[in-house]
Formats: C-alpha cells, sequence, structure tokens
C-alpha cells in the first residue's frame, strides 16, 4: 500500500526505464537583426492648410477673453461654499491669514467636503520681491464640496488675485492666474466663466504706471491658454505676449507685441505667430516699418504667411484691467 501510494504520487511507476525515454528537441530562439529596419509611410503627409482670416479670428477671441478670465470667481465660489462648513466638517487649521482643510465628512447640516485646500490672503506682502507692497488672494486645492441642495462644487488647480505696489512704488501693477479646472456641477447656476464653454490656463500681469507730469502707461503681459473659444478654431495658446503702451520712449511699437500666439486647427496643425518686437539686452527693438500689428505664421517650423490683431484692447481699461 505504501509502494502504490508513493508511485501515485511520483508518477515514476510505469513509466519504464528513463534511459529509454527519447529526448524533446528544441527549437533555436531568432535572434535580433544587428540594425532596426528603417520605417516608411507609404504616402505624403498631409501639409497644413493655412487660413489667415480663422487665424486672426481666433486671436481676437484670446484677447477678448485676457482681460475677463480672472481668478475672482473660484475664489468668490470658494468662499460661499466655506460658508457650510461646522466647527468639525472639515478638519481646519489657520495661522496668520492662512487656511488649510481637508475632509471627506459630512456637516450637520448636509454638507460634503472631499479634498483638501490651502487658501492665503496677504496684506503688505513683498510677492514681487524688495519694494513691492501686494494684498489678495490665492487658492490652491484639489476638492470637492456637495451642498445640502445637491449642488456640486468641483475644484482642481490654483487661482489667484493680486494687486499693489511695485518697484518702491513706481508701478501699480495687477496680477491673476487660474490654473486646472473650476466649475459647479449644474452651469446655469453660475454666471462666470465657469458656467461657459471655455476652460483656461492663465497668468497676466499688468501695469501702471504714473509719471510726475501726470501721464500713464500701461502693459499686459499674457501667458494664457484657452480651449472652446467663440471661433471656429478655437483653441489658443500666448506665451510671454507683452503688449505696452510707448512708454516715453520705452516700447517701440504700440500696435505690436512681443512673444507669440499658436492657434491649433480641427485638423491639430498648430499655427505659431511671431512677433516683431524683439529684446536686445535692456532695451525692445522693432524692424523699421514692421510696426504693423501683424506676425510673421510658421507651421512645421516654415513660414506660411501673416496674422494681424488689433492689440490696444490688452491696454484699454479704466481703473484696473481685471
Amino acid at each position: 500500500m505504501r509502494i502504490s501510494l508513493f508511485c501515485f504520487l511520483s508518477a515514476a511507476c510505469g513509466q519504464g526505464d528513463p534511459s529509454t525515454q527519447t529526448a524533446k528537441s528544441t527549437v533555436a530562439e531568432p535572434s535580433p537583426p544587428e540594425e532596426p529596419s528603417a520605417w516608411e509611410y507609404d504616402g505624403d503627409s498631409p501639409s497644413a492648410e493655412f487660413d489667415q482670416a480663422k487665424v486672426e479670428a481666433s486671436i481676437d477671441a484670446a484677447i477678448a477673453q485676457v482681460r475677463v478670465i480672472t481668478g475672482s470667481p473660484p475664489i468668490d465660489a470658494y468662499l460661499n461654499v466655506m460658508d457650510s462648513a461646522d466647527e468639525y466638517c472639515p478638519y481646519n487649521s489657520e495661522f496668520e491669514g492662512s487656511a488649510y482643510w481637508y475632509g471627506g465628512c459630512t456637516t450637520s447640516s448636509g454638507t460634503r467636503f472631499e479634498g483638501y485646500s490651502f487658501y492665503e490672503e496677504y496684506v503688505d506682502s513683498p510677492l514681487f520681491g524688495d519694494g513691492s507692497n501686494m494684498f489678495g488672494t490665492s487658492l490652491n486645492t484639489q476638492s470637492t464640496v456637495v451642498l445640502d441642495d445637491g449642488s456640486r462644487f468641483d475644484m482642481g488647480g490654483s487661482a489667484v488675485v493680486y494687486e499693489g505696489t511695485i518697484n518702491n512704488e513706481e508701478i501699480y501693477a495687477w496680477f491673476t492666474s487660474v490654473n486646472g479646472t473650476f466649475g459647479w456641477s449644474d452651469i446655469e447656476m453660475d454666471e462666470s466663466w465657469m458656467g461657459g464653454p471655455i476652460r483656461p490656463n492663465i497668468q497676466n500681469l499688468a501695469y501702471l504706471w504714473t509719471f510726475e507730469d501726470g501721464s500713464t502707461y500701461r502693459a499686459v503681459n499674457s501667458t494664457a491658454g484657452f480651449g472652446g473659444l467663440d471661433a471656429e478654431w478655437d483653441t489658443v495658446f500666448l506665451s510671454e505676449v507683452f503688449s505696452a503702451d510707448s512708454l516715453g520712449g520705452y516700447w517701440p511699437c504700440t500696435d505690436e507685441p512681443s512673444g507669440t500666439i499658436s492657434v491649433r486647427s480641427p485638423q491639430g496643425d498648430w499655427f505659431q505667430v511671431v512677433y516683431d518686437v524683439e529684446q536686445d539686452g535692456d532695451a525692445w527693438t522693432i524692424v523699421p516699418g514692421a510696426c504693423d500689428g501683424c506676425g510673421t505664421v510658421f507651421a512645421s517650423g516654415e513660414a506660411v504667411g501673416e496674422a494681424c490683431n488689433d492689440f490696444d484692447s490688452l491696454r484699454d481699461w479704466e481703473d484696473q484691467p481685471w
């Protein structure tokens, strides 16, 4: 009985002499090629189809939003939903104007907090280095707040609004930025840009100089990406676009900015508009005759035409730009 059981477990009984078993054949593994073969595309790559009117319309739509979309609506909405917090939900820590909380939890009134948020207020702060005196608010968050009526506010990113003086009160400045996504689940309840189709990522800094003779000069520096613009080609990215008044002769062309603006066609082609104002050390220059509001358009590194727009509206504000 013991021998039978041993044979069953080992599967050795009845197999015969192992020396009489035929060895299994082996198959050699293929050797990799010494050099990879060249990739060949059967056909011609479609060229980008440039449409000057559509590029210009997209840039106009983007310029119109630069002073409209700010960090104020997300911050205001955040402060409103925080009115629904109670003593125990969410867990909250405050120190010298800064407030941090995390959840999830549900308040006694039925508001649900999930995620975390860091909110900070600045007063007389040197946010732009020595000689600056700024005040404002900033919000950094990855959170969702569901109110007791079912309204839901989703926040994922940062929103900032500052203003004050810089360069020892020589310049008054405004700064705003929005990065990420903010919005209510029911967009009909929100009349700000958060309830619309545009999903921005922006960083805008505006300046106001006032000279001893009472004259004033303005400038705006914008880096911003927009999707969902009111244009057939609805995606535009502004990269370090700086537009200024003459600044007493410092700025060489009030009709044209420095920087680049890129427009994406529905086919996925990017058209980059490069403007003629260039920096030369501490000065800005432009080729004579090129101050016309037009930039050269490039597609895949090749010049394909030009695009012309009016940039005055970037500096056209009464009290402050936003």
